[in-house]
């Protein structure tokens, strides 16, 4: 597969920093590219980040 430049990206979030009240950090400095025709699987512990990263 060819790597498609972060700017052919049908969704991109960069640098997404989530800290929730009392100073829990749920993500920091996170980015991700979604792009045309690709499937994206997000895989992680609990606690993890990743229904954060997709609210």
């Amino acid at each position: 597969m060819t790597p498609h430049p972060i700017q052919d990206a049908v969704l991109r979030v960069d640098r997404l920093s989530v800290v929730y009240p009392g100073g829990v950090t749920a993500l920091r400095d996170t980015s991700i590219a979604f792009r045309r025709g690709e499937f994206t699987v997000l895989l992680g512990l609990s606690g993890a980040g990743k229904s954060t990263l997709l609210r």
